[in-house]
């Protein structure tokens, strides 16, 4: 996502600038596993999730009123926004 910050990406670059690879890591296997939870991801500003070959298997029935709207989505790459509904501002 261009213009980003990116949470997290390959590990040898997070560790190489500092950044907490492991804790990163966990909290990207929490990610691809609860979708619904959007405080976790309201508290870390993450608005964007981009999965290769459909990575986020929990994500397959997530709806709007999650928040999440999948903007994009071609051969192996599936890309979702967060638009927080008015309950959650």
């Amino acid at each position: 996502m261009a213009g980003r910050q990116s949470y997290m990406g390959y590990g040898g670059w997070l560790l190489s600038h500092g950044l907490d690879y492991f804790g990163r890591d966990r909290d990207s296997n929490y990610m691809m596993e609860h979708p619904e939870d959007s405080d976790f991801f309201i508290k870390r500003n993450i608005t964007y999730a981009v999965s290769y070959q459909k990575a986020f298997k929990n994500w397959a029935n997530i709806t709007s009123d999650n928040g999440w709207v999948k903007i994009y989505e071609y051969e192996r790459f599936e890309c979702w926004k967060y638009i927080p509904n008015s309950t959650q501002i």
